[in-house]
């Protein structure tokens, strides 16, 4: 026990004589702005997602919002989907669809690419939906 405590003695020791302090690392980075200034006038983020094409903002409204890496909102990248908070965002991995889950208790999935064409309908190719523990549902694309 004696040897264990002496080099328990000797580690303090060693973190005394040195002051540690967190190092920052060096980053280019610009704060978001423009759209997402008008959001947080009106309403309050409660979370995000983030993916290679765009950026998804849940608010405190019920609202999921669409912007593009800049900050600027996407054409029709607003989707009212909750009556209350939105609590998490998950965007399909080629960015095709967001599923968000709100404290209404509701699931939602949007689709949100630009629609040029105008569709009168689609289909899913396979979606897999998976019951996980912890009440939690996992949605996989397969096509």
């Amino acid at each position: 026990m004696p040897a264990v405590f002496e080099v328990a003695e000797l580690a303090e020791d060693l973190d005394e004589e040195k002051n540690w302090e967190p190092v920052e690392p060096c980053l280019k980075y610009k704060p978001l702005k423009h759209g997402l200034c008008d959001i947080t006038a009106m309403d309050s983020i409660s979370c995000v997602a983030v993916h290679e094409k765009f950026i998804a903002v849940g608010t405190e409204w019920g609202r999921v919002h669409l912007l593009d890496h800049s900050g600027f909102p996407v054409e029709n990248g607003i989707h009212s989907v909750h009556s209350t908070s939105v609590n998490h965002i998950s965007i399909s991995e080629q960015g095709y669809y967001i599923a968000s889950c709100g404290d209404d208790g509701r699931v939602s999935r949007e689709y949100c690419l630009n629609l040029l064409n105008n569709f009168k309908s689609y289909y899913f190719l396979q979606i897999i939906v998976v019951f996980g523990g912890n009440h939690r549902i996992i949605l996989r694309e397969y096509y």
